[in-house]
């Protein structure tokens, strides 16, 4: 019968396990605990790990293992199964613990597990949930059996090992992770069950034992009866390690640093490696000493933050991909094909890539100071309606009869003053002319309020708006180039975005990519090169009032520090990582480091206008006057060779014959 129950609760879900054999310990006082444990830590999938011989220590043992999973399996909403069971052979029958731990080495290869359960399908996944995993530490015979398990077993997988008084020197034989999950149980008498945690940074530094705390003095009997727990005889650790994970014994952290202001500022040493400073060099000194390890900090051969060409990744993220470092400290974006080879702790921080360009001024529109307050369009309306004014004019003075007749010079000569909002010499006397000059004189009116205003603002104000303000009208434009640093996130933003904007853009304006941040800014105030990088390193950086950000962000992103993907070192540093922003000591050092700003709009003010504003006008004055000179020099000339024709009359009367004859 107990052969029959214990294969119908492996049926269920079992895990393969060696453990020897010593029960005296495991009574009712650790059934209540266990009961009591699972319970506050809410776990609801439980494995009891055991192997039985005969022996009538095994025998003690099994009964414990059917009254544990008796009690807990009564647990509402819980799972609980036990993984165990012989060769079943009458030599392992008769063979005493001792002798079946001799053959061990045997038996691994030929496992055979009630109900046809395999071991690859007993394996936890990450897409399962983690089961509570049970077994004694009683023995040096269990302590060789956990020593022998791999690496991985133990890392963020929970444990309760159930352990006698002199657990110290049994522990002491096993590597435990970092990252592991263990929870030791120094089962004492009933009132006298503590609680510890062991972890080691490296196998060849020193185990840190850490007290969790104590089994209640009177075990609550609800607890015994299958039922909840009151939370307040729970204990007050979390299931959680990472913040009882505060000393790494002086591990050895190697870490690739690229500097970027004001994430990472270098201090190069004499033995090749760096100090950082900086906003997130504050903060790897900071967790430095809150974690007590050592960092060795060096800057990778290229040089790069980290992009895959040809199959491999270079800078900083290649260095961890190839196990060279364990952590890249500098400002690397959360990206896709990062994510696939590397961990991220935890996003420090989000920041945005600016486009930066020349920054224009007056001296851009000298030439077309007074032509640029309307756009191209307005100025054809704008010109269309002065010509079918002054046609209107003309053609009442010609067709009116109570008009006096004027020509299609007088009439356009009329429309010009009242635009430039002179007085006019036409007498109107029909309500035809009076009705279109009344027209033409408000349109007119207007037109010139709103060009001189646009006019005195742009000549008075030193201020210059940019040719674009975003990538989709510098594409547009067509008059820049672009450029941006390359082996980062942003070479892959560009490359692979699926916005049509964005791939003309690369497509068509990106440039210069073998060149330096500095060789492109060089470019950049030529003014017809653009240049893309992270705003904050422009404001700590580059900021210049030569240049001008202009306001559009793209590609927002978060960015931390890369670590291997099954580095124990990951959860550690997520945990303690999230700790030092939400607590502000990140913000603290933002804001120490954060760069001076400046506006380059102060020196925006009324000014007394200088050549380069009205060279314009001056150069149309010189052009007019030496127009009227050719011209009047061709008047006399033409006078000269008609001298034997009469002389044009002057006066009213010859005005009035010459107007009679333009209408004709």
């Amino acid at each position: 019968m107990l052969q029959r129950l214990i294969m119908l609760m492996v049926m269920l879900q079992t895990t393969a396990w060696l453990i020897r054999c010593h029960g005296s310990l495991l009574d009712d006082g650790a059934t209540d605990f266990v009961s009591w444990y699972i319970q506050c830590q809410k776990f609801r999938h439980v494995h009891i790990l055991e192997r039985y011989c005969d022996s009538d220590r095994s025998l003690a043992r099994a009964r414990w293992v059917l009254e544990a999973f008796g009690r807990l399996s009564r647990e509402p909403g819980s799972y609980v199964a036990v993984a165990g069971g012989s060769r079943g052979s009458e030599d392992s029958k008769s063979a005493s613990c001792d002798e079946q731990d001799k053959q061990k080495e045997e038996w691994e290869e030929q496992e055979v597990l009630p109900a046809g359960v395999t071991l690859q399908g007993l394996r936890w996944t990450q897409h399962e949930t983690a089961p509570l995993l049970v077994a004694p530490l009683l023995s040096r015979a269990d302590a060789a059996s956990l020593g022998k398990l791999r690496e991985d077993e133990l890392r963020l997988r929970p444990w309760l090992l159930l352990c006698r008084l002199d657990f110290e020197s049994l522990v002491s034989s096993i590597y435990f992770p970092l990252d592991n999950l263990v929870v030791l149980a120094v089962l004492g008498d009933a009132s006298n069950t503590t609680l510890w945690e062991v972890y080691q940074p490296a196998p060849d530094l020193p185990q840190r034992l850490v007290r969790l705390g104590t089994y209640p003095d009177v075990p609550d009997p609800v607890a015994s009866t299958g039922g909840s727990t009151p939370w307040d005889s729970c204990p007050s650790f979390g299931r959680d390690p990472w913040a009882r994970r505060r000393d790494l014994s002086g591990l050895t952290v190697r870490c690739s640093s690229v500097e970027e202001e004001p994430f990472v500022y270098h201090q190069r040493m004499p033995d090749g490696t760096v100090t950082l400073r900086g906003t997130y060099g504050d903060l790897w000194n900071t967790i430095t000493n809150e974690l007590n390890f050592t960092g060795v900090c060096r800057v990778p051969p290229d040089g790069e933050w980290g992009a895959l060409r040809d199959g491999v990744w270079t800078g900083a993220v290649g260095e961890v991909v190839r196990g060279q470092a364990d952590v890249a400290v500098a400002a690397l974006d959360h990206t896709y094909d990062r994510s696939k080879v590397v961990g991220f702790p935890f996003g420090i921080s989000l920041y945005s890539y600016v486009l930066v360009i020349k920054r224009p001024s007056s001296l851009d529109h000298m030439w077309t100071n007074y032509v640029r307050e309307f756009t191209s369009d307005a100025w054809a309306v704008a010109v269309a309606s002065l010509l079918l004014s002054a046609f209107c004019l003309a053609l009442v003075g010609c067709l009116s009869p109570y008009e006096e007749a004027f020509s299609p010079g007088d009439a356009a000569l009329t429309t010009w003053a009242s635009f430039c909002n002179s007085g006019y010499a036409i007498d109107f006397k029909s309500t035809s002319g009076r009705l279109v000059f009344t027209s033409l004189y408000t349109m007119t009116i207007l037109l010139y309020a709103h060009y001189s205003s646009f006019l005195f603002s742009s000549l008075t104000v030193h201020k210059a708006t940019p040719p674009f303000t975003n990538l989709a009208e510098m594409h547009t434009a067509g008059t820049h180039t672009l450029g941006l640093e390359t082996g980062g996130a942003l070479e892959d933003y560009l490359k692979y975005s699926k916005d049509e904007t964005i791939q003309a853009v690369w497509r068509d304006l990106v440039r210069h990519r073998d060149l330096t941040v500095s060789q492109s800014f060089g470019l950049v105030t030529s003014g017809s090169h653009a240049f893309l990088l992270s705003r904050p390193q422009y404001l700590s950086k580059y900021q210049s009032c030569d240049l001008k950000m202009l306001p559009s962000l793209y590609f927002s992103s978060q960015s931390s520090w890369p670590m291997p993907k099954n580095s124990s070192l990951l959860p550690v540093f997520r945990y303690h990582l999230r700790n030092l922003v939400h607590a502000g000591i990140y913000r603290r050092s933002v804001m120490h480091w954060r760069p001076r700003t400046y506006s380059c709009d102060s020196t925006l003010v009324f000014q007394p206008m200088g050549p380069q504003q009205v060279i314009t006008a001056f150069m149309l004055l010189g052009c007019m006057v030496g127009l009227a000179l050719l011209l009047l020099v061709r008047e006399m000339v033409s006078h000269v060779l008609s001298q034997g024709h009469a002389v044009r009359p002057f006066g009213a009367a010859g005005r009035r014959r010459h107007m009679n004859l333009a209408c004709v």
